[in-house]
């Protein structure tokens, strides 16, 4: 399944984007309102490293997509996997049912560090968009077939 976000420069100038440690997904259940609690964790280097960050130009867009796998748990179990930046969330337990889903992108720094591999050197990086996007909610059905 490949569930992602694409972000549009509105700005007159050039933009950078983070996707270090910035985009969360969030699930509810239809039936009751409540979001699906979720466990993870990240296995990332200590410093972002370039890839990390993309560089928007005005009136263009960047995209994202997170690596997501839905697996079964255990009787009528199943979880939702979403990997990415060296981590990953797990949803769990998901029943057969409606469900809902978004990414939120929330970042608050305006530079960050990254490292160079190519000069074995730590970089900085300025001018990085701050602020929240919340895209819109998309219906997902799990279904027992």
């Amino acid at each position: 399944m490949e569930i992602g976000i694409r972000i549009t420069n509105n700005s007159d100038r050039p933009l950078y984007f983070s996707f270090y440690l910035a985009l969360f997904p969030e699930i509810i259940k239809v039936e009751n309102g409540k979001n699906i609690p979720f466990e993870g964790g990240w296995l990332h280097p200590e410093q972002p490293l370039e890839s990390d960050f993309s560089i928007t130009m005005p009136g263009e867009s960047t995209s994202f997509f997170l690596d997501t796998k839905i697996c079964w748990l255990c009787g009528n179990n199943y979880g939702i996997s979403m990997g990415f930046n060296g981590g990953a969330f797990i949803f769990q337990p998901l029943r057969s049912g409606k469900y809902q889903l978004r990414l939120i992108y929330h970042n608050q720094i305006d530079k960050n560090e990254f490292y160079d591999f190519v000069n074995k050197q730590t970089q900085v990086i300025e001018g990085l968009w701050t602020g929240q996007i919340l895209t819109p909610f998309v219906e997902v059905y799990l279904v027992n077939s």
